[in-house]
């Protein structure tokens, strides 16, 4: 959410004489957002970064899609790695995919990507499940089918 410097030094203003409703109203009037969205923004104005310790994953995923609100997808990403110890890359492609479904992305088992035999086999396992598991639908059809022709020729002529 991007909002202009005035009207965010009147967001703190407001919020710090106690006045939250009228910081809430004025956020959704000069930006649009949903209610949620503006009430959210407007209760962690002052909390610092720092501040917020998430000790659950949905705790942490409120945390960055609030951040993400704010147009602050480099800060979630940092926040997000900081609190994860995962890479750079891996931050970025979770807070992405946050961002784009509102949701953490689907757990995959994690192979590292090192240069050891036992790396190499874990990650071709991998992909051969993963790529069976992909062509199974194809599998039950094509079997479907020749059993259909197999029944009609048998039975049906």
């Amino acid at each position: 959410m991007n909002i202009p410097l005035d009207i965010e030094n009147t967001l703190r203003e407001l919020v710090q004489s106690n006045r939250k409703i009228e910081a809430i109203k004025l956020l959704r009037d000069a930006t649009g957002c949903q209610l949620k969205e503006a009430k959210d923004y407007v209760d962690n104005l002052d909390a610092p970064h720092d501040q917020f310790v998430a000790a659950q994953p949905a705790d942490r995923d409120k945390h960055l899609l609030m951040l993400l609100s704010q147009g602050k997808k480099i800060e979630a990403v940092k926040y997000y790695k900081d609190q994860t110890s995962a890479g750079l890359a891996d931050s970025k492609n979770y807070v992405d995919h946050l961002q784009e479904y509102g949701t953490p992305p689907p757990v995959s088992p994690r192979i590292p990507a090192g240069g050891t035999a036992i790396d190499k086999i874990l990650r071709d396992q991998y992909a051969t499940q993963k790529k069976a598991t992909g062509s199974l639908p194809v599998t039950v059809i094509i079997i479907i089918v020749l059993i259909s022709i197999f029944v009609y020729f048998l039975f049906l002529r």
